[in-house]
């Protein structure tokens, strides 16, 4: 059942010397000690007195989180001054053993540590890698890619490694992907050539909703596949994000399918005729499937796909009056704000409800939200200090924002001001060097240079929202997450609002190592810009999507 990827002599020569080239020297060693201070390998050292090991659980080594254990969990405080060192020595303690490994195949293993090591997403736990190496010993192979993913799955269970999902096999996954990029000589270029994009392969940012690849394989005509790829890789060049160029692949992926069912005739660009676009703008108008938004969008990508397509002749043969026209596209919905009353906000920004969030981040993130306007995306990704001073002194959140790709500005006021000095007193416990983020990610985040995920961020609030049993006046079951992401205020409003935020003297933008500054005690925010923060609050308040 072993599946050959049918490599010569040659190509595993070769993959060996591009390995020898790219695992540098602390890694290319069969027993690579890690640092118990570098917090991908570990969390500092082992709490209990005079011990140097890495810690993990409970701040503590193995040796002694097995004793802790076996001792019935003690007071963690008084068992770390009062419990004994740890007896004998090891040197696989704090290391990752590739003793066992030939050549070639330690190489593979150190490659995937060492690529681990500088992204600083997750931590590698040296019994981790230690299982990885047993299993991959015991397959008797001489590369990772000897076999496929898929029957390294069979192996591990063969071999009583029955957590195939478990972090051992995650880690001989990457690996393996790895090794197979740099045996394939994967970069941009071959990227490109590929029907899915990945963001790390052509080095591009993925979205800040984790979008991380883009599908071609699923538009059925290679020709049309042929001229998305090009409009596609034309897009990215000009600075679109990668979420962006992802829904332009999905829109114009609407028309393939629609070709394909509707006019199957259709076998090159010269029989896209206006007959055809015109019964695609009525067929896509009444997919019940789509919004109306989405719909627009998706005609938007079509009508600008078939200019760049004439303008670049990149489908000979399209016929010159195969073109969309703004008439025809259907209008945009433009309803109403849509508000939160004030019964309900209340409910939101009660401190007994938002003491029920699961931690401290998501409270300070979701206030912070109420406090701004900020869209929750924008929020996530704030810098550790994102707090400046204006031109009056008055203290400013600077953030990015994804949607407008621009930095802007937003007054603080005193609610939202000593959140922020509250969450990086909080960080301070566990980066007490300061992290990257104000509100980096719980999980696989050594170094705390990933941001809050959006997804997580939004089920919690999901979650938060059916606890505390948020009702509107008549008792009914309500939720926030519809509620679009920033309101839309007019430049009177934008005017009034300033102009009642300079009557009061600005207080000093804070500093991250205080918190003892005074700030306004006006919640209205300052306008200077577009940005989503509110004026004085009124009857009804926006919230964040």
């Amino acid at each position: 059942m072993t599946m050959q990827l049918a490599l010569t002599q040659t190509d595993a020569s070769t993959l060996l010397d591009k390995l020898q080239a790219v695992v540098r020297a602390e890694f290319a060693v069969d027993l690579i000690h890690a640092d118990p201070t570098n917090p991908v390998f570990a969390r500092g050292h082992c709490r209990v007195m005079n011990c140097r090991r890495g810690a993990w659980t409970k701040l503590l080594c193995n040796a002694h989180y097995n004793r802790w254990t076996h001792e019935r969990r003690p007071d963690l405080d008084e068992y770390a001054m009062t419990t004994g060192p740890v007896v004998g020595h090891t040197d696989r303690v704090d290391a990752f053993d590739l003793r066992r490994l030939p050549l070639q195949l330690r190489l593979e293993v150190a490659y995937s540590i060492q690529v681990r090591h500088d992204q600083r997403t997750i931590r590698l736990i040296p019994v981790m890698i230690n299982r990885l190496v047993v299993l991959v010993a015991a397959a008797k192979v001489a590369s990772l890619l000897d076999h496929r993913l898929q029957h390294w799955d069979l192996i591990a269970h063969e071999h009583g490694l029955t957590d195939t999902g478990g972090r051992a096999m995650g880690q001989l996954r990457f690996a393996w992907k790895l090794v197979h990029d740099l045996a394939e000589g994967v970069d941009a270029e071959s990227e490109f050539a590929r029907d899915t994009w990945r963001a790390s392969a052509v080095s591009v940012r993925p979205s800040p909703k984790k979008i991380t690849s883009i599908r071609f394989d699923l538009i059925p005509q290679p020709w049309l596949r042929t001229a998305v790829k090009r409009a596609c890789r034309y897009r990215l060049g000009a600075g679109k994000a990668f979420g962006s160029v992802s829904i332009d692949e999905r829109a114009l992926r609407w028309f393939a399918c629609f070709l394909a069912q509707q006019h199957p005739e259709v076998t090159g660009a010269r029989g896209i005729t206006r007959d055809i676009l015109q019964h695609y703008l009525s067929w896509l108008t009444l997919a019940p499937q789509l919004s109306a938004n989405t719909t627009n969008t998706y005609l938007v990508v079509l009508r600008g796909f078939l200019q760049t397509c004439h303008r670049n002749d990149w489908m000979p043969g399209l016929p010159p009056h195969a073109a969309l026209y703004l008439d025809e596209l259907p209008p945009r919905p433009r309803p109403l704000p849509r508000f939160i009353p004030e019964f309900v906000m209340s409910q939101l920004e009660d401190p007994d409800n938002l003491a029920l969030l699961p931690d401290e981040t998501t409270r300070h993130l979701l206030i912070l939200i109420q406090e701004t306007g900020l869209r929750a995306n924008d929020a996530c990704t704030l810098e550790y200090n994102p707090v400046i001073a204006d031109s009056a002194g008055w203290p400013c959140l600077k953030y990015y924002n994804h949607k407008m790709a621009t930095e802007q500005l937003i007054p603080l006021s005193q609610r939202a001001a000593d959140t922020i000095l509250e969450q990086q007193q909080q960080l301070r416990t566990r980066w007490p060097a300061g992290c990257a983020r104000l509100f980096p990610s719980p999980h696989s985040n050594p170094d705390g240079a990933q941001g809050f995920s959006y997804a997580t961020f939004r089920h919690r609030l999901a979650d938060w929202q059916q606890l505390i049993g948020l009702h509107d006046e008549t008792g009914q079951s309500v939720s926030a997450r519809s509620v679009p992401p920033s309101m839309t205020i007019s430049s009177d409003a934008w005017t009034s609002a300033a102009a009642a935020c300079r009557s009061t003297p600005p207080a000093p933008a804070p500093t991250p190592s205080g918190s003892s500054t005074t700030w306004p005690e006006s919640r209205q925010a300052c306008p200077t810009g577009t940005a989503g923060a509110h004026p004085n609050r009124t009857a009804h308040t926006p919230m964040p999507a």
